[in-house]
């Protein structure tokens, strides 16, 4: 019998970027449902949604494949239409496709926050006395060191897109392996396998993926 899980992009879904990459991952019996926060928005309504001074950014990405920066705190109340709008579809299981710090949503399915996910994936690493992040913005480095310092890890951080320029990923893998990071994280859900092993390469260091390690676990619930 196939399994339904409900993915909420922060972005417009159509996430042929993510969703068949994370199919072949989870296996097979595994059917995903996609449901986007920005979903018939038009691009001026879209930009009303950019951050101000003081405010968390994200980014994601639009239906034509555009990234775009959006606050976190403007994005939750339209992640949770997403969320109870597949919970009457009747899923299995929902996860949040981005690795953003959300608060905990209303849903009577069990969720998957990846941010989470990463958290107890590192804290089950010992001994890991440094770690590399690659966030996809400069503003979201200190967010990010301050979210890791709570989980008591020595963290040094670069910024590379992944709908950006693949050469700055190889910059910013190489400049943390040279900072001595035992591992490495690409802290947004548009990294791919591809660039995984562009960071491999450069560092010659473990190197998380978030969207392949969700996958895994939904694959683990569900089969």
């Amino acid at each position: 019998m196939t399994k339904i899980v409900g993915a909420v992009t922060i972005g417009q879904s159509g996430r042929g970027d993510i969703i068949p990459e994370m199919s072949e991952i989870s296996g097979k019996g595994i059917e995903f449902v996609e449901a986007g926060a920005l979903d018939g928005f038009s691009l001026y309504q879209v930009e009303q949604l950019k951050p101000m001074e003081g405010e968390h950014t994200l980014i994601t990405r639009l239906k034509d494949g555009r990234a775009v920066k959006v606050a976190t705190g403007r994005i939750i109340p339209l992640v949770q239409a997403c969320i109870d709008k597949l919970t009457r579809q009747g899923i299995d299981l929902l996860t949040i496709l981005c690795t953003g710090q959300f608060p905990p949503f209303d849903t009577s399915r069990l969720i998957i926050y990846p941010l989470k996910l990463l958290y107890y994936t590192v804290g089950a690493l010992s001994p890991l006395k440094k770690l590399g992040i690659i966030v996809p913005l400069p503003e979201q480095i200190e967010s990010a060191r301050e979210r890791w310092r709570l989980h008591g890890q020595e963290v040094v951080i670069q910024s590379a897109s992944p709908y950006g320029d693949v050469e700055r990923l190889r910059e910013a893998a190489q400049h943390l392996s040279a900072l001595g990071a035992e591992l490495i994280i690409l802290d947004c859900m548009g990294f791919d396998r591809r660039m995984k092993q562009i960071a491999l390469d450069e560092a010659n260091k473990p190197v998380l993926l978030p969207r392949s390690l969700l996958a895994q676990l939904i694959g683990e619930l569900l089969t």
